[in-house]
């Protein structure tokens, strides 16, 4: 069942998950919008390709040989598997990931490294990388007759293929793992020491153990990534797909600005029937609205989950009374199997419970009003993406940039990715919006500034843009050196006392009173 408004916003979405995401396969029961997090979300969008193809492969390799044996693994230890993609989603969500970390700045370094990311990287290496790897060691045991019991982190970690999974182990450090858990971490002004129980020592600068936690989080994404995309595609994967895959998979189709699932939770009730409950939050007055979002979070509750006698919703809201509906299990399925609209569905809420009662009542301009205001929100990223489409404009996205003053100008410097739409950047993209690049960043750099600050109303009279033409972490792109993902710089110069030296080897161009230095790596693999 789809909301009407945000049909081609999902069909949009749908469209850009299928493109990055070739491995899942284009089929209507496929809920790709529930992936959407690896394609536009920060830092899910920067997971590990060879990490999501080694676990991808061996996967399908595993249901293709062991086929009952891996529903059978999965029904046992599926509170596991449950866990580490709600473990990761905390972790994910955390604000530090792209804040970029100077590397002058140790004893902040140090803080960030002790008291975040040493907690995160040993609940990523328990809680995420053991539990979905110890699926590839237990069968890769079973396929050569060996025993499957004692299977710790450190035999799961040897029993991986190196041909595979060769960027999979290397992400991990076994030895900064164990320093970690049994605390022996030492600090010094710039470089963290490890010893594990048995004495042995690694030693690290701060810079690298953030790089390190990056790239490890990286690869457990692509862990996830890959097990969700395997268990999605699966027919009859009821067994295979995670709880808290399914809150994703509810969230993701019934979200607006007004509705939100927030968790599901299996239950039995009088008379040993079963029972999904589905906890939501309902953020608006409009009875209407509302009654529609139960309806269609109830369809697609029975949808990912088949199977319970009945489906609760659990609605509460800063704007309403506590509200609850209940539906028929068995009426939601024969509904669902018909293909039927809405409108067949009202045989299926049982008749004892309120829906949702509002504290007030809204007017019907009011409603009016606010499902204009919804429609404008929900088709605006449609309007830009076809307007795109048309045009040949590609995203331009700025990453960080600062402004200071000099003299009687400003001076900016910033870090912007351009990605086109379904085509390779090269240098006439570069060239031909090589100025709205320019503004952009300075749009970014001026509305951090306070009104009263004068770098805000300044004259631009220096500008250096390094332009990428791949997202990374922000703390990346400041220090990323000449890889190819490195397109080149675009400097404007009007303070001519500014010196600035070009990228190293680069192809200088002179073009429209913009300086291009194009960079050697780049234009080697163009």
């Amino acid at each position: 069942m789809k909301n009407p408004l945000l049909f081609r916003l999902h069909e949009l979405q749908t469209s850009e998950v299928y493109n990055q995401i070739p491995e899942l396969v284009a089929e209507a029961n496929v809920p790709a919008l529930t992936l959407r997090k690896y394609v536009s979300s920060r830092p899910e969008r920067f997971y590990s390709q060879a990490a999501f193809s080694a676990f991808h492969e061996v996967l399908l390799d595993i249901e293709s040989n062991y086929a009952n044996e891996l529903r059978s693994y999965v029904a046992n230890r599926s509170e596991e598997i449950d866990n580490a993609y709600l473990h990761a989603k905390e972790i994910n969500a955390l604000e530090w990931h792209d804040r970029d970390i100077k590397a002058d700045d140790d004893y902040r370094s140090l803080i960030l490294i002790d008291r975040d990311i040493h907690p995160a990287y040993l609940r990523l290496v328990e809680a995420v990388f053991q539990p979905l790897l110890h699926l590839v060691a237990y069968f890769s045991r079973l396929s050569s007759g060996k025993g499957t019991e004692g299977l710790n982190l450190y035999n799961i970690v040897s029993e991986l293929p190196d041909r595979q999974f060769a960027e999979v182990k290397a992400s991990y450090v076994h030895l900064m793992r164990n320093g970690i858990a049994h605390g022996g971490v030492r600090y010094s002004s710039n470089e963290i020491i490890y010893r594990d129980s048995k004495g042995k020592e690694a030693t690290f600068k701060s810079y690298d153990v953030v790089r390190k936690f990056d790239d490890f989080l990286d690869t457990c994404n692509g862990l996830l990534l890959a097990y969700s995309v395997f268990a999605l595609t699966r027919l009859g994967n009821e067994g295979l797909v995670p709880q808290n895959l399914m809150v994703e998979e509810l969230r993701a189709e019934s979200q607006t600005p007004y509705w939100e699932v927030n968790g599901i939770l299996p239950s039995t009730i009088m008379d040993g029937k079963s029972q999904l409950i589905v906890f939501c939050d309902a953020k608006t007055m409009d009875e209407d609205k509302i009654r529609f979002s139960t309806f269609q979070t109830a369809v697609l509750a029975e949808s990912a989950a088949p199977g319970f006698d009945r489906y609760f919703i659990s609605m509460r809201g800063p704007n309403s009374l506590p509200g609850m509906a209940s539906f028929h299990g068995n009426e939601l399925a024969a509904h669902r199997l018909k293909e039927h609209g809405i409108e067949k569905y009202t045989g299926a809420i049982q008749d004892y419970l309120p829906i949702f009662v509002a504290n007030r009542k809204m007017f019907r301009w009011q409603r009016q009003l606010n499902t204009l205001k919804f429609a404008f929100v929900v088709g605006w990223p449609v309007a830009l993406a076809e307007y795109r489409s048309h045009t040949g404009r590609p995203q331009m996205i700025v990453r960080c940039a600062s402004i200071h003053r000099n003299g009687w100008g400003a001076v900016l410097n910033a870090d912007v990715v351009i990605e086109p739409d379904n085509a390779p950047v090269d240098q006439d993209i570069v060239r031909r919006y090589s100025r709205t690049i320019i503004r952009k960043a300075r749009k970014v750099a001026r509305r951090e500034q306070s009104w009263f600050s004068v770098m805000k109303y300044l004259p631009l009279g220096f500008a250096q843009m390094n332009v990428f033409r791949k997202d990374y972490r922000a703390r990346r792109l400041s220090g990323f050196g000449l890889g190819e993902d490195l397109v080149g710089t675009i400097r404007l110069q009007r303070i001519r006392r500014i010196k600035s030296p070009d990228i190293l080897g680069s192809t200088i161009e002179l073009r429209r009173g913009l300086r291009f230095a194009w960079n050697k790596n780049w234009l080697e693999h163009e």
